[in-house]
């Protein structure tokens, strides 16, 4: 029983420290100020987007004239409480947003556009890429991230109507009621769906799919739980008294920046899963040490046509925020550059890179050893036990090894390939 009680608390534990890890994040990332920015850009961009996505949808025959349906669906289970007075108020602004030129149309893409842009931006805030997709590449994404909620509405509500005109033969047939129940947890399947392709597709790089499954269905429960909390706000509250029918903007914005700002939690969620134990279970390494791991990893990844990438950093047990400064450090003095994958590859010969010269890059104490604990992880390079050696020696040993290139220290010094 004992025994049970203290794997109850380390697991409980651990699972302190994996939210205080997010919650920390999610603060230092600034997510708070973006879920304000989004909100604002959503001002904008609600009606553009709303109206391009029901304009392809009146392309497909099945759903013309399904307008205030589809309008009345959406905005039940997207916007509870403020729904009725909203609608209206975007329904205008939908049919005069149609009179529109080409040009005023142009105009409706393009607000749609950098609303997306700015959602990659905070995506790629969290995840620590650089830059952003460009050209045809981002347009092609943005362009199926705007199709998708269409194209997952129209199945959800074809679904409901291709069973709803068999309900005769339902009613027979289905004692147990799981009609019903799917008809509940449709909405739900289908939020965890775009939850989960908006963590796999948005950020710039590489994100596993079971992490990103897993925090879509985080997001997907607390969005749940968010509606049955502000559905308890709102009705306790003195909004509608203080504001009258003027009540529903404030409501809205409240309503969307809490939205934005659970979005945001469950993108730290997915990363956090990739973060947690580099940051919080990892190594304490020397800038020296650490930039001529990422260097090795680099280098022996690139012989075999692969570049390296922020996942091998942290596998290694350098956390993001001392990986992120080296790799700044190395992209600004050019030792590396950014593929069109989102890898890192080594942009110059090794052989002519020189210790003193990474040494100069960071202005500390080079001699600094790692801890205890990362060495004994470094040990299996014979790169880092020759560099250890030299290091601790006395300086007659250090004069060497400044002069010393790193693409010599490790082809002098051949081991098994980086996992």
């Amino acid at each position: 029983m004992s025994q049970l009680m203290e794997v109850v608390k380390a697991r409980t534990y651990l699972v302190w420290q994996f939210v205080h890890h997010v919650g920390t994040r999610f603060f230092r990332d600034g997510c708070q100020e973006r879920a304000a920015a989004l909100t604002y850009m959503t001002l904008f961009a609600l009606v553009p987007m709303l109206t391009v996505t029901f304009t392809m949808l009146s392309f497909i025959p099945d759903f013309q004239g399904m307008d205030e349906k589809l309008q009345s669906l959406l905005f039940d289970y997207f916007l509870p409480e403020v729904s009725h007075g909203l609608q209206d108020y975007i329904n205008g602004f939908m049919v005069q947003a149609r009179k529109l030129s080409w040009f005023g149309v142009a105009i409706l893409v393009v607000t749609s556009y950098m609303m997306l842009v700015n959602i990659e931006k905070a995506f790629n805030k969290i995840w620590g890429t650089v830059g952003r997709r460009r050209g045809l590449t981002s347009f092609l994404l943005y362009w199926a991230i705007l199709s998708l909620g269409p194209l997952l509405v129209g199945v959800g509500l074809w679904m409901n109507a291709y069973l709803l005109s068999y309900q005769w033969l339902v009613d027979e047939y289905d004692t147990l009621g799981l009609v019903a129940t799917l008809f509940q947890v449709l909405p739900l399947l289908l939020t965890w769906v775009v939850a989960t392709l908006l963590f796999v597709a948005v950020p710039n790089c590489r994100v596993r799919f079971r992490d990103a499954l897993l925090g879509g269905l985080l997001t997907t429960l607390l969005f749940e739980g968010l509606q049955a909390v502000f559905g308890v706000v709102v009705a306790h509250s003195s909004f509608r008294t203080v504001y009258g029918a003027f009540a529903v903007v404030p409501l809205f914005l409240l309503w969307v920046y809490m939205v934005w700002t659970l979005l945001l939690i469950g993108a730290e969620l997915v990363r956090g899963r990739e973060t947690f134990k580099a940051e919080v279970q990892g190594f304490h390494f020397p800038n020296l040490v650490a930039a001529l791991l990422v260097l090795y990893r680099a280098y022996t990844l690139q012989q075999r046509g692969a570049g390296v990438t922020d996942r091998h950093m942290l596998k290694a047990g350098i956390d993001q925020q001392h990986w992120q400064s080296l790799r700044n450090m190395m992209l600004e003095n050019n030792l590396l550059a950014v593929s069109a994958k989102g890898q890192y590859l080594v942009t110059r010969d090794l052989r002519r890179v020189t210790i003193a010269e990474i040494v100069s890059m960071f202005g500390e104490q080079f001699t600094a050893q790692p801890s205890a604990e990362a060495a004994q992880k470094l040990e299996r390079y014979d790169w880092f036990r020759c560099l250890s050696r030299m290091l601790s020696g006395t300086n007659e040993h250090l004069k060497p090894l400044m002069h010393k290139s790193v693409g010599d220290l490790f082809d002098d010094n051949k081991e098994s390939e980086p996992d």
